[in-house]
């Protein structure tokens, strides 16, 4: 669902693997701000509108601008409500690399009853 009832953060972890297959771009870092390890079904957030919350996370990928585009296309149809917030595209920072780096920050929301 768009909104589900719990953080859900391995299966959005999933989604977000299955989106660079598809798009055939590699995920070099993932990071989710906010959870308490303690509590992995809790999340800590300032944010909350009639029990909704979320929890901040930043993508890093490399890959052609064309694959990008078609990442960033198919997260506009994920079933999970996703708001991505700051985009940076870059030239590879590796040498011999002519391929680009694309930083992604976001949020994704869930709904605590």
């Amino acid at each position: 669902t768009s909104l589900p009832d719990n953080p859900t953060i391995p299966k959005f972890l999933n989604l977000m693997e299955r989106g660079a297959l598809a798009s055939t771009i590699m995920i070099n870092s993932f990071q989710m701000q906010g959870v308490n390890l303690k509590n992995p079904t809790g999340v800590q957030t300032t944010n909350q509108v009639l029990g909704v919350k979320e929890i901040d996370f930043s993508l890093n990928l490399d890959g052609s601008y064309k694959n990008f585009l078609s990442f960033l296309e198919m997260s506009r149809k994920f079933r999970r409500l996703v708001n991505i917030e700051k985009i940076l595209l870059e030239k590879s920072r590796e040498k011999n690399d002519s391929g680009l780096s694309l930083s992604i920050e976001g949020k994704v929301f869930y709904y605590n009853k």
